[in-house]
This record gives C-alpha cells, sequence and structure tokens, in this order.
C-alpha cells in the first residue's frame, strides 16, 4: 500500500491565512502560549477552547495563482482545512481529529487538527544528524497496517510537522474531485 505526504497546491490554489499571533490572542487564558504555539506537536487539543475565529484566502506571491479557493490545503503542520463542501462529501473526517470552525470572505472553513498518530517503522527509518543532533528527516516508512487503520495521521518521527494519509483517503479526496493538494510518495523531504 502507498502512503502519501499530503502538500499544499499553491500553483493554482489561494493560500489559508490565519496567523498564529490572531490564535494566540483568541486563546491566551485559556492555554499557555508556549503550548498553543505548538499545539500540532503536543497533540494538544483545542475543540473545548476555540473560539470563533476569521480566516483569509491570499494569493502567493511569485506565482500564478487563480485565485480559485482550495476545498482541502494545509494550515500549519499537523493540519489541514476543508471547506463545508469537502466536510460533507468525506465521510468519518471528524474521525480523525477536532473540526475547528473558522469564518472565512467565502463561508465556513474547518481546520482539522489531526490526532491520529502512527509511529514510524524505526527500521526503515532514518534522521539526518550533526553532532548528535537531529536537523531532518532522511528516511521516513510506516507499516502498511497503522496507516491504513489511521487513514489519515501525523507522526512524532518527523516532529508532527506533516500530515500523511493512506491511498484510500487519497482516492477519496480526488474521486470527490476536491482542489487544493498535492500527494507525494516522498514521505520524507521538504515541500516540493
Amino acid at each position: 500500500m502507498t502512503i502519501y505526504k499530503i502538500l499544499p497546491d499553491y500553483e493554482r490554489y489561494c493560500v489559508f491565512t490565519l496567523p498564529m499571533k490572531d490564535i494566540l490572542l483568541a486563546l491566551r487564558n485559556k492555554i499557555s502560549p508556549t503550548r498553543l504555539m505548538h499545539f500540532y506537536k503536543h497533540n494538544l487539543s483545542l475543540e473545548n477552547v476555540w473560539v470563533d475565529i476569521s480566516a483569509t484566502f491570499e494569493s502567493v506571491a511569485g506565482t500564478a495563482t487563480t485565485g480559485a479557493l482550495p476545498d482541502v490545503t494545509v494550515w500549519i503542520p499537523g493540519t489541514l482545512v476543508f471547506s463545508a463542501h469537502a466536510i460533507e462529501v468525506l465521510p468519518g473526517i471528524e474521525n480523525c481529529g477536532e473540526l475547528l470552525p473558522v469564518k472565512t470572505l467565502s463561508g465556513r472553513y474547518w481546520i482539522l487538527n489531526c490526532m491520529k498518530l502512527v509511529n514510524a517503522d524505526e527500521q526503515h527509518s532514518k534522521y539526518i544528524t550533526e553532532a548528535d543532533q537531529v536537523l531532518d528527516v532522511e528516511v521516513l516508512q510506516f507499516s502498511d497496517e497503522e496507516a491504513k487503520r489511521a487513514g489519515l495521521f501525523k507522526s512524532p518521527f518527523d516532529g508532527c510537522r506533516n500530515v500523511f494519509c493512506s491511498e484510500q483517503w487519497m482516492k477519496a479526496i480526488q474521486h470527490a474531485k476536491l482542489g487544493g493538494l498535492n500527494f507525494s510518495e516522498n514521505l520524507a523531504g521538504g515541500l516540493e
């Protein structure tokens, strides 16, 4: 089974813009800023403290973005953003994490705070290190069984920086003709 890293398609779609400063200000009395800044890494639930927040979509400077709004995109590490239409046509998405509502000029969108974790197959995964410090991930692989069972997930091995999906999830997104994402079999590389 093939596992994919989910990447935004900024060449054809606008970027979802919600500054972390806005989140920090809105939730400052509920969660410490240090934990909130890296909520994705701590697998921190935000559902019970979330407030109505506004975001925008903007073209990416230096690209030929058409101004099209994505149905699904990436926000910050460990998160995806879904339009109301995408939520409707992807049954079970709520089982992959928390859906946090966000207002935009184009209607309601939902941030998926992905809460599913899958550990890397450490026999076949490798870090790039220097002076015993981890710099990045060189090779990343998962157990097919665990990845298939999770469907949509993040991994502590890469610091929960990316969202990964099974082939079944990728096909569901493509079958529903949802735009805004690219899928890469290169699980360890940076943005492509």
